[in-house]
């Protein structure tokens, strides 16, 4: 399953849902912070050093509690802080069409049956 526009309703995620970059999505990090580019619309974002960091990570894609707890590593931030802040930010990039994020099957299943 995609989310594919967080703007119907407040982007909830859980801890097995995998975060990537779309493919037509191109980013580079400058100066320590990052800007991303989606081909199809021409669209331009920007983010901070934390948000690089997480661009980093969702390159090969990531789950979202692998992306916590190494932002958490990384950076000195109080946790139910990040995890808000991180959710707001891939809620936005959802909707600019920057980034999927898909439900980890195994965890769709075992909750289904």
């Amino acid at each position: 399953m995609f989310v594919s526009d967080s703007r119907h309703g407040r982007l909830r995620l859980v801890g097995s849902d995998h975060i990537q970059l779309t493919d037509d999505t191109l980013w580079r990090k400058l100066n320590g912070e990052a800007v991303l580019v989606q081909l199809a619309s021409g669209t331009y974002y920007g983010v901070n050093e934390v948000g690089a960091e997480a661009l980093t990570m969702m390159v090969d894609g990531v789950g979202f509690s692998a992306l916590v707890a190494a932002l958490l590593d990384r950076f000195e931030v109080d946790e139910a802080v990040l995890r808000a802040d991180l959710t707001e930010l891939l809620g936005d990039m959802v909707d600019r069409g920057l980034v999927l994020i898909r439900s980890d099957p195994a965890e769709t299943e075992a909750t289904a049956g």
